[in-house]
């Protein structure tokens, strides 16, 4: 998702939207800095990202400049460049978008899935029934949850149909 934002200035304002609408944040510090260091150069520049920080210089060249700076973005820096798959990924936009962030929530589902578990094994059930019972809700409610993120993590050939072919606008 961080390359197409990178890569497809038409599909940053989604990812942006996507993010925020369901309070979700990148799982790894680089990825987190590296976000961190988009939006920094975002809010300097208002808040179009296809304005251009220096005449020349496109968010693009302004980060693989800011590797030399930041250390923690050396781990971020295969991002900054494409190949043919990760060209079709840019293209395919939407999809990639739906999908990382279908991920990144069932990466948080499954972590509090696995407390929930954790704290139902270690509740009593004949002591506090009630809890016990809320843990199981719970727990059910969140696997429901992550079938449906699965679910959306995938792409069917109607999700391909949709979108423009190569070339088209």
């Amino acid at each position: 998702m961080l390359q197409v934002f990178i890569h497809g200035p038409d599909a940053r304002d989604t990812v942006i939207k996507a993010l925020e609408e369901r309070d979700l944040h990148f799982s790894y510090s680089h990825h987190r800095t590296l976000w961190r260091e988009i939006m920094g150069w975002q809010r300097a520049h208002g808040d179009d990202l296809s304005v251009q920080p220096l005449p020349g210089q496109p968010l693009l060249d302004w980060l693989r400049n800011r590797v030399n700076d930041t250390p923690a973005l050396a781990q971020t820096q295969h991002l900054y460049y494409l190949d043919e798959k990760d060209r079709r990924s840019v293209l395919r936009a939407p999809l990639v978008i739906r999908a990382a962030i279908a991920c990144i929530e069932q990466a948080f589902c499954e972590k509090r899935y696995r407390t929930l578990l954790e704290k139902w094994g270690a509740s009593d059930c004949t002591a506090s029934p009630e809890t016990h019972a809320e843990y199981q809700a719970q727990i059910y409610t969140e696997k429901r949850r992550i079938a449906a993120l699965e679910k959306e993590r995938q792409t069917t050939f109607e999700d391909l149909a949709k979108l423009p072919w190569v070339g088209e606008t």
